[in-house]
């Protein structure tokens, strides 16, 4: 997968955040994401990215539930006009 230059990671985050619901589902499948990145990044020695993107993504799976509850349905999607 390519990286769009228009977008920083920061910027594709908060657009997914604003699309995706966040259930258990989402959040579980966020940790793994989030861990075969940290391994990947551990494979190539980067130990200080590994450290500092793990500790970003426990706090982002300890965040307070932003929906009122886990499996409320998703939020219409910023981009179309539904």
């Amino acid at each position: 997968m390519s990286k769009n230059p228009h977008l920083s990671d920061t910027d594709v985050f908060e657009s997914l955040a604003k699309i995706i619901p966040d259930t258990h589902e989402t959040r579980l499948i966020g940790l793994i994401e989030a861990c075969k990145i940290v391994a990947e990044q551990l494979e190539r020695d980067d130990i200080e990215f590994a450290k500092k993107f793990l500790s970003w993504a426990i706090a982002e799976a300890e965040k307070p539930w932003s929906s009122p509850m886990p499996d409320a349905p998703a939020p219409q999607c910023p981009m179309t006009n539904d």
